[in-house]
């Protein structure tokens, strides 16, 4: 058997010191600065799941990581999903009529629409994203959204010219059908002397 030779001096690894590893943390600034310092000239602020800041402006994205630093800059209209948290929205984004045929398509009792996000969702299990161009994409997270932005699915009514009905833009409001146009999908309302395009869905009858 071979002997290991042991010089004067030498150290072994059972010899050297351990050293205790430093616990790596995660460090999440305070943004409420940065969210103050936007709220009035954005179009919206979203809270991401993972906790970074998306500041849509009039012609780009700014993106703050967690920590407070604006890292670079994306286009307007990000996609969000369901668990993203939007802080504030300064404009509606309306959805389309593929998107609309899509709810029916899946014959959904109830659906969210978020102020500020171009998507429907679907709450459910998992929950169902359907995009402006129709996509459907599963997610299993859970969707953050105010109570009003739950939608309840109605029979279909049936709208003529004329007819006062009650519809949701920046608010709530009460108008008067002055066209239905799109294959009867879109109705023209006056309202506070504004014409505005509502989907025919998303109208009450004001009774």
């Amino acid at each position: 058997m071979k002997k290991c030779a042991v010089i004067q001096g030498q150290l072994s690894l059972w010899d050297l010191p351990k050293e205790d590893k430093e616990e790596c943390k995660v460090v999440q600034a305070d943004l409420s600065s940065i969210i103050e310092k936007y709220k009035h000239i954005s179009d919206r602020i979203v809270k991401t799941s993972y906790g970074a800041l998306l500041i849509e402006l009039k012609d780009k994205t700014l993106y703050y990581s967690s920590s407070g630093v604006n890292e670079f800059e994306l286009s307007k209209n990000v996609g969000l999903t369901p668990a993203d948290e939007i802080i504030f929205a300064n404009e509606e984004k309306e959805v389309t009529t593929i998107q609309l045929d899509k709810v029916k398509e899946l014959k959904a009792a109830q659906y969210i629409k978020r102020k500020g996000d171009r998507n429907i969702i679907i709450p459910g299990e998992p929950t169902k994203v359907i995009t402006p161009l129709g996509w459907i994409i599963e997610y299993n997270q859970k969707t953050m959204y105010k109570k009003n932005e739950l939608k309840t699915i109605l029979e279909k009514q049936s709208f003529k010219v004329g007819d006062m009905v009650e519809f949701e833009h920046n608010g709530i409001h009460i108008g008067e059908i002055y066209n239905i146009y799109n294959n009867g999908n879109t109705a023209s309302v006056i309202w506070d002397n504004k014409h505005t395009a509502v989907c025919i869905q998303r109208l009450k009858i004001q009774s």
